[in-house]
């Protein structure tokens, strides 16, 4: 295995997050069997929370209160390059980093492609301990290399990537 896919379709619903633990635990303890990597445990537990918050993200804030939506997910380990990368996608609102207090735009990186802007975030500040909201977005900057997000005409695109 040096290029492994799996292809989820979740409910929008925070009790099926147990099917993404277990998909990403699986890689990671492939990749380990493998030779690839000595504790996929830890690998995988740090994946899963930052895709984890992603995740319920989406339900939280895209589909807000209509749980008969799905979040499609996608995890895939490369062996060559050493990374396992979470796409999230949603069919919900669009996410729009200029109109939230946090976190601050200057932790974002926008780049333009023939399909839209991708943000790209980066050098999030740690929140403010009375801060009530925001401490997923930080925390998946600590234990991922690289988060990036999407909007689509049709659906929106969360990219997680982390190297081992």
């Amino acid at each position: 295995m040096s290029d492994s896919i799996i292809r989820l379709i979740l409910p929008g619903d925070s009790r099926f997050s147990v099917v993404l633990h277990a998909s990403i635990t699986a890689v990671a303890l492939e990749l380990a069997e493998l030779g690839y990597l000595t504790d996929g445990t830890a690998l995988a537990d740090e994946i899963y929370l930052a895709a984890h918050e992603a995740c319920m993200n989406i339900i939280d804030h895209a589909y807000k209160a209509e749980p008969a939506r799905f979040v499609f997910i996608t995890v895939q380990a490369n062996a060559a390059n050493r990374t396992i990368e979470v796409v999230l996608e949603d069919n919900g609102r669009a996410y729009d980093p200029h109109a939230q207090e946090w976190p601050p735009m200057a932790s974002w990186h926008t780049h333009q492609t023939c399909d839209g802007p991708i943000y790209v975030l980066d050098n999030v500040p740690e929140p403010d301990i009375f801060q009530e909201r925001g401490r997923g977005l930080y925390l998946m900057t600590q234990l991922l290399e690289s988060v990036s997000y999407q909007p689509r005409p049709n659906n929106n695109c969360w990219h997680l990537l982390k190297r081992y």
